[in-house]
């Protein structure tokens, strides 16, 4: 165990020869400040950082962090898209308004093969994969003359917009 706070016990650590490190100092945001800095004088490629608010995220972004979490943030925008799209199950933001989303299929799907959708031409998505309970894998490309099931899971990408007008679908 080491004091985060003293230069020369991570120099000892050989910390400057890590290619990624995580600061989560909790409360204690002034050690966060300092360990920061010390991990930019000694050259560390990236260092992630643990904030409460975006006020801290300037400050260690300023301070040489490469990336910021704000893990508050990201649980209150999750949980605003889950209960905004109910059949949503789990979403990823890829940045740009650009998402990958997995949810159950409006009713209006079920029982209309992948190809019947039209899913790309008639909302500017992609189906990236259709995952089924009882598979015991990973998702399976989308299988065109395949019809939809009320239990599939179907995974979608593209603009937040676009993926808006599916969540109209009844």
């Amino acid at each position: 165990m080491a004091d985060v706070s003293d230069r020369q016990a991570l120099e000892e650590l050989g910390i400057g020869s890590f290619d990624i490190v995580a600061v989560c100092v909790g409360e204690r945001f002034e050690t966060a400040v300092l360990l920061v800095h010390y991990l930019h004088q000694l050259q560390t490629p990236r260092v992630i950082v643990k904030v409460t608010d975006d006020e801290q995220a300037e400050i260690v972004r300023i301070m040489g962090a490469t990336d910021v979490i704000h893990p508050e943030h990201s649980t209150a925008r999750k949980t605003a898209l889950l209960i905004h799209y109910p059949r949503a199950m789990d979403y990823l933001e890829l940045g740009g308004g650009q998402l990958v989303v997995a949810g159950h299929p409006p009713r209006t799907f079920v029982g209309q093969t992948v190809s019947q959708l039209e899913l790309a031409e008639r909302f500017h998505v992609t189906l990236v994969a259709v995952w089924r309970p009882d598979q015991p894998g990973p998702a399976a490309p989308p299988v065109s003359d395949r019809p939809i099931t009320e239990t599939d899971v179907l995974i979608l990408a593209g603009h937040i917009d676009d993926l808006r007008e599916l969540k109209k679908l009844k």
